[in-house]
């Protein structure tokens, strides 16, 4: 088996693995894309409906779907989401840096203030 004490990106992209040898696996990547609008579809829904229990239960169907993707592309879900970590906290850091020269401090801007900013970082910063 798949051990459980490993963390649930990497245990989900190993349970996919091992059920894949037996042939329970799609055939390519847009199979799992459409999977993933599914999914998404039904979390609106249970977003609708405001049911915790529910909305956990079907993010937790759009993550594994994901880590699907993931898999089927050939990239690592840790490695992607820990770059898009560090990207995220850099355009964040410029906002931090630049907002106090438009008279805000955070907290203060409104988020179109904060995005026209995070605009400017993505092309600064990356």
């Amino acid at each position: 088996g798949v051990p459980r004490t490993l963390p649930a990106l990497l245990r989900a992209y190993r349970v996919q693995e091992k059920t894949s040898r037996f042939g329970f696996d799609w055939d390519d990547p847009l199979g799992v894309l459409d999977k993933i609008d599914e999914e998404v579809v039904e979390l609106r829904r249970s977003m609708r409906r405001r049911r915790k229990d529910e909305i956990a239960h079907e993010l937790g169907d759009v993550f594994f779907a994901l880590v699907n993707l993931s898999r089927h592309l050939g990239i690592d879900p840790e490695t992607a989401l820990s770059r898009t970590n560090r990207r995220f906290i850099r355009r964040f850091r410029y906002i931090e840096k630049h907002l106090p020269g438009t008279g805000k401090r955070l907290g203060e801007a409104s988020l179109a203030e904060m995005d026209r900013l995070w605009e400017k970082a993505k092309k600064v910063v990356g």
